[in-house]
């Protein structure tokens, strides 16, 4: 999980199986909207790929997509610039997952029966 801040940086957190009500785990800090993640500092969604090494992140207007290496902590790949990813100009991006295979995201906006976004991986994003 990670949280929604309107100033400074968004902590991400860890819910480990099996879950006990009211235990989270915090994994580090994420400075969106900084110089990493530049844009707005609301991250609004984030997922996590289906195979652990990659995560997006969703703000209003953006997409930044973290990726970890094989030996690397989430504290570690957080601590790098993300690469930005496509998102359609939307009212206000609040969602983004990935598809079950890894090989694209979704994202989608608020309101009633919001369209819904298809991007393919390109060469810097692999399935994860």
């Amino acid at each position: 999980m990670l949280t929604k801040e309107d100033a400074g940086p968004s902590t991400l957190f860890v819910v480990r199986a099996p879950l006990v009500s009211g235990v989270l785990e915090m994994v580090t800090e994420v400075a969106i909207g900084g110089p990493l993640a530049p844009g707005s500092h609301n991250a609004t969604a984030m997922d996590i790929s289906p195979g652990g090494r990659a995560l997006l992140v969703r703000t209003y207007d953006r997409a930044h997509l973290f990726l970890r290496g094989d030996t690397e902590t989430w504290v570690d790949a957080l601590g790098r610039a993300a690469l930005a990813v496509p998102v359609t100009a939307e009212l206000q991006g609040e969602a983004i997952a990935w598809r079950p295979d890894g090989r694209g995201y979704l994202t989608s906006s608020e309101g009633l029966m919001p369209p819904l976004h298809f991007f393919e991986n390109d060469a810097r994003c692999p399935a994860y």
